[in-house]
């Protein structure tokens, strides 16, 4: 089961992610829910917990649910989350570009993911 965040991803896996059973790609859609896919692969993977689960999260949106992180490390709960890095807001981004034509504080730093997932215990 494939969870995505929103964000320039979710437009890939939507148009390129084939899916070969009901449920198994989900989606936040129109609803542009920021952080959806880390406490939404824990929901997953608890209520499935037979299934393979990923989260796909952009950088802003994994530092945006990290406290969901440790609650998964906490209850040990196995899931894959895949981490597309860019350093910015992209989504945000390309509608200030084409609604303003110019865009404004979408940039942020990014910590080592690496050793922040091995700091609560993870493997990264």
């Amino acid at each position: 089961m494939l969870l995505s965040d929103v964000g320039a991803h979710k437009l890939w896996i939507g148009r390129q992610y084939e899916t070969l059973k009901p449920n198994t790609c989900i989606l936040s859609n129109g609803l542009a829910s920021m952080g959806i896919a880390l406490p939404g692969a824990i929901g997953a993977k608890l209520a499935c917990p037979d299934k393979k689960v990923m989260a796909v999260c952009g950088d802003g949106a994994f530092i945006m649910s990290i406290a969901e992180f440790e609650t998964a490390v906490r209850l040990k709960v196995s899931i894959v989350i895949m981490i597309r890095q860019d350093g910015r807001y992209g989504m945000i981004e390309w509608e200030q570009k084409n609604k303003l034509g110019h865009s404004s504080n979408i940039h942020f730093n990014n910590p080592d993911f690496v050793a922040l997932t091995r700091s609560y215990g993870a493997k990264g």
